[in-house]
């Protein structure tokens, strides 16, 4: 399919109740899945308190499953951080990645808990992900179409 753009989205929000690893894996495992057949990629950063996620695709399939992830019950304190249609993906391989990250835990509290975070506050964090991704062992299941 070609697509001339991507809708690309950021969020931060803080975990609610008993949420570790295994069940940040199982969340990974379970969106490649559904991700894979829906034209999704992307990244989601777990601290232990908090998530960041950057995801992509096409736009309608982007609106619906930021609806979806907002209300979820898993996380509180959701924060779209930015919302941008690009000309390619940034996570094109990965149908979800997981990378765990408690070294980010302070910087993400810092989002989550401010109602408008600086912009430059949001680019740099979004950097060191992107910067950590590319040498931090992610999970991501094998097969991406």
């Amino acid at each position: 399919m070609l697509q001339l753009s991507v809708l690309q989205v950021f969020y931060v929000s803080q975990v609610s109740g008993v949420f570790g690893v295994p069940q940040a894996k199982r969340l990974v495992g379970q969106a490649q899945l559904l991700n894979r057949r829906s034209d999704i990629t992307g990244l989601l950063t777990f601290t232990g308190s908090y998530f960041a996620q950057f995801f992509e695709g096409p736009a309608a399939t982007v609106e619906s499953l930021l609806q979806r992830i907002a209300r979820d019950g898993r996380h509180c304190r959701f924060r779209e951080l930015r919302r941008q249609h690009a000309p390619r993906r940034d996570f094109p391989a990965w149908s979800m990645a997981l990378l765990e990250s408690p070294q980010l835990e302070s910087e993400l509290a810092e989002l989550v808990g401010r109602d408008t975070p600086a912009d430059a506050a949001i680019s740099a964090t979004l950097e060191r992900i992107r910067r950590d991704s590319q040498w931090q062992t992610v999970l991501d299941l094998p097969g991406r179409p």
